[in-house]
């Protein structure tokens, strides 16, 4: 699982790179980075690295200013992953109605058992 960091650099890669090979300016890419993430250019590099040894990107080459890279398939279904994953959470409600529920059903197990073990012994 990525952080949310390297996450954003993911997807800046993916939506810049497209499909197949391309060149990018690095320091395009990282002025399109979002300034929560306050990156600099060694960190931008740390996170490219690190996302090409889990084989997230493929890149032919690389130097001061420019890299050739590719986003993988791991890449794309990992981002598809992400926006289903962070649109899916409980509310509130749906929250105090799960704890009610719980409740009930373990009400009812203990309710049951003891039951059982009055019958039996």
């Amino acid at each position: 699982m990525l952080d949310k960091k390297t996450n954003a650099v993911l997807q800046l890669l993916s939506e810049h790179a497209g499909d197949g090979y391309n060149v990018l300016e690095k320091s395009v890419l990282l002025q399109h980075v979002p300034a929560k993430f306050a990156l600099d250019m060694h960190d931008f590099c740390s996170i490219i690295s690190f996302l090409k040894e889990q084989k997230y990107i493929d890149v032919k080459y690389h130097d001061k200013d420019t890299i050739c890279l590719s986003v993988t398939a791991k890449t794309r279904n990992h981002l598809e992953g992400w926006k289903e994953s962070t649109g899916a959470k409980l509310g509130n409600k749906q929250f105090g109605s799960l704890l009610v529920c719980v409740g009930a059903c373990a009400f009812v197990g203990a309710f049951i058992a003891m039951l059982l073990w009055q019958l039996i012994f």
